[in-house]
């Protein structure tokens, strides 16, 4: 996983299969809700692909210490993005 001695890095091909499996359940629950008219029709695995890289990018921000704001606020306005395009 780490390309040198102190650091740390992944490949493209390790982030997809280290999160294939999170993916894959969110996918199917995205399509359950879609069934279930809780949330517009939506294309399942690629919208579940989208939200795990949205939610990498927040927490990579904030480990790189590029937000001043408290992790719940954060994590608040990522999830009413995330709602908002996926809400009927």
């Amino acid at each position: 996983m780490d390309s040198e001695p102190g650091t740390l890095s992944i490949t493209f091909s390790q982030y997809r299969d280290w999160l294939s499996n999170p993916v894959h359940d969110l996918a199917s629950a995205i399509e359950e809700a879609s069934k279930q008219s809780q949330i517009r029709p939506l294309e399942r695995r690629k919208d579940a692909w989208s939200i795990a890289c949205m939610t990498r990018g927040a927490i990579q921000r904030r480990l790189l210490g590029h937000s001043d704001n408290l992790a719940a606020v954060d994590s608040e306005s990522l999830l009413g993005f995330m709602w908002a395009s996926l809400a009927v």
